[in-house]
């Protein structure tokens, strides 16, 4: 897949926190050091490329190896995410996967596949942005009846492409380590402008904290305790074997 233009993601500080001290919690607590787990970005709709909330995936069935959420589950979400909305006093979106890896946070094939097949689909019904661009012949892989037209034109002209209105949706993946390391990727969904068809690529992509000032110690420890309650309320453990190199 081609890479387009980066995008930055900006993440609150207490968000981004979450995602480590679970890790901490599941080695200090629960003797799991190298198991997986999965958040979920939320941002607010208005702000569709900063994070406010990273809430553990409802249901998650974890091992040292994988992160699976049953169907039914991903509804109970949905109402944590209504219930979050209202405490900010406006919707929220899922912008990003967030998942831990036992040391590595190099992006797998499944990962992948995930973000580009699953997660952007899922993404795009939900957050939409638009932008003016240069659309060039061969941008889009479709055959309709303008785009070739335009590939004709741009031929006897000469010219580098036309100026169109493009509909796109963009999401990210997290991957954390209990390190604090982390790694981000995006995909991003576009339409052709002239026949609808939609096409997946990947992009590259920036993670920032918005935040410079670190927890106090007061903090950490109400953090911890909130995260100790949600993780006992939301996983569960299915060891299958310690997989250090993944």
């Amino acid at each position: 897949m081609t890479f387009q233009s980066q995008y930055v993601l900006t993440i609150d500080r207490l968000a981004m926190e979450r995602c480590f001290i679970v890790a901490d919690i599941l080695a200090d607590v629960y003797g799991q050091d190298y198991t997986e787990y999965g958040l979920i970005g939320l941002a607010k709709q208005s702000e569709p490329f900063h994070i406010v909330a990273t809430p553990l995936l409802h249901g998650q069935q974890v091992t040292d190896l994988s992160v699976y959420q049953a169907g039914y589950d991903v509804f109970r979400l949905r109402d944590e995410m209504d219930i979050l909305s209202k405490r900010l006093g406006q919707p929220l979106v899922p912008i990003a996967f967030i998942h831990r890896h036992p040391s590595s946070c190099g992006m797998s094939i499944i990962d992948e596949q995930f973000l580009t097949e699953v997660f952007v689909n899922q993404v795009s019904t939900v957050v939409t942005l638009q932008e003016m661009r240069i659309i060039k012949p061969g941008e889009f892989d479709c055959s309709c009846a303008e785009m070739e037209r335009l590939s004709s034109q741009n031929k006897e002209t000469k010219s580098f492409g036309r100026q169109v209105k493009i509909e796109y949706g963009v999401c990210f993946s997290i991957i954390i380590n209990r390190d604090r390391q982390f790694s981000i990727d995006a995909a991003k969904k576009e339409w052709c402008p002239f026949c609808n068809k939609s096409q997946v690529s990947l992009a590259s992509a920036d993670l920032r904290e918005n935040q410079k000032r670190s927890l106090t110690e007061e903090e950490r420890k109400k953090l911890r305790k909130q995260l100790e309650v949600e993780i006992e309320a939301k996983l569960r453990f299915e060891r299958i074997g310690v997989n250090k190199g993944a």
